[in-house]
């Protein structure tokens, strides 16, 4: 039971998964930069975009890796950051790892039992 959490940056995406499913922040696992394998032993992986980008970075398509690794995520709650709105970067890699994220947003969403969307804080629930 996979659950995905996305929105904007500082939009409130892991006090909200805390609060609904009953965990607490030392139950999370942060991707940084350089994360090529998140901790497969923490409930809730958030930043998983700056865990994308690393992937794109090392010539590793995402997608391949969410599909390939479906057993190691597949019972975590995914938090992202929507990076897909404003100005399309002129750099190639940041505009590949826009897409790239978005790619892996809607492939995790329909594979998610549930999927919310954070903005100003407030969750709106977009599946079931």
């Amino acid at each position: 039971m996979m659950i995905l959490i996305f929105g904007g940056a500082y939009q409130g995406k892991l006090q909200f998964a805390c609060s609904e499913f009953g965990l607490q922040p030392q139950d999370c696992y942060t991707c940084s930069a350089a994360d090529t394998s998140p901790d497969a032993s923490m409930k809730i992986w958030q930043q998983l975009h700056t865990f994308v980008y690393q992937l794109r970075r090392e010539n590793t398509d995402p997608l391949l890796w969410f599909e390939e690794h479906q057993a190691v995520w597949q019972d975590k709650i995914l938090i992202f950051d929507d990076i897909g709105s404003g100005i399309v970067p002129t750099d190639a890699l940041e505009r590949q790892w826009r897409e790239d994220n978005g790619r892996c947003l809607q492939y995790l969403s329909q594979q998610a039992t549930e999927v919310y969307r954070l903005f100003c804080g407030l969750p709106t629930r977009l599946k079931p």
